[in-house]
């Protein structure tokens, strides 16, 4: 998934990295929502960056 939660550390910056990646439309900032397709770059893939967020990127 994103870096810092595999290190088990979540921050600001990881936010505002996810947020500079999606309008990039960097891949892995577009595969968290995937009923859109693999790689499809939307707001459902933002709302599911933010849920994970939010929850401590379980």
């Amino acid at each position: 998934m994103y870096q810092s939660c595999a290190l088990g550390l979540l921050d600001l910056i990881d936010y505002l990295c996810f947020q500079n990646s999606f309008v990039r439309g960097e891949p892995y900032a577009c595969d968290c929502d995937t009923t859109t397709g693999a790689g499809v770059c939307d707001i459902f893939d933002f709302l599911c960056f933010q849920d994970a967020f939010v929850a401590g990127c379980p």
